[in-house]
């Protein structure tokens, strides 16, 4: 459940946060009721219960509502996170303090990659990722550690700025080693990323 399971969301949404307490109360309440009245006529038959779950209903198109909302935006900010399904980016946002939880949907989000290189933190550290990994294990180590805090739209927009660059540097390093005439073709092919061979 978003508004249960998440803390990082309700800040966000504080009037649907409510709203969708109210409708979730409202409805354990009722299903006491019924638990409790062993007869379905006698169940059902609890006054305005009709008109209840009415509004328990249009309550909770307004909180979808805007909930879809909140993930537009988050969208806007990291368009990648168009390529995940609310299910998928719902519990991003809900882990966003913890990036190995996040780990399982990078994948989604960056086409060839299986994993970032995650560095722990210790005293004076916060979460970095020092490299990428993709699903045939090959690896890439980033030119600067990027910091994970903030919010998680933020930092991986940092993780793509820092592959990019990463990426554009070694590529250069690449072209080199492959105009150098000494420089034997099998020791380059070992050196270097698979993709930036190809390019």
């Amino acid at each position: 459940n978003v508004f249960r399971g998440s803390e990082d969301i309700r800040p966000h949404l504080p009037d649907e946060s409510i709203m969708f307490d109210e409708v979730n109360d409202g409805f354990i309440e009722m299903m006491k009721r019924i638990f409790d009245e062993p007869l379905a006529t006698k169940a059902c038959s609890y006054p305005r219960m009709l008109e209840t779950l009415n509004q328990f209903e249009a309550t909770l198109d307004k909180v979808q509502k805007s909930l879809n909302d909140y993930l537009e935006k988050k969208r806007q900010t990291f368009p990648r996170f168009y390529f995940l399904s609310n299910d998928d980016l719902l519990e991003i946002l809900g882990q966003a303090r913890d990036p190995e939880l996040v780990q399982k949907h990078i994948k989604k989000c960056f086409e060839g990659v299986k994993n970032m290189e995650l560095q722990p933190p210790s005293q004076n550290r916060r979460w970095e990722c020092i490299g990428l990994i993709a699903p045939d294990g090959e690896k890439v180590k980033l030119t600067a550690a990027v910091k994970l805090e903030g919010p998680v739209e933020v930092w991986l927009g940092s993780v793509e700025k820092g592959m990019l660059t990463s990426l554009r540097a070694i590529l250069v390093k690449c072209h080199n080693m492959n105009m150098t005439p000494k420089v034997r073709k099998e020791k380059w092919v070992k050196e270097f990323a698979g993709q930036l061979l190809i390019t």
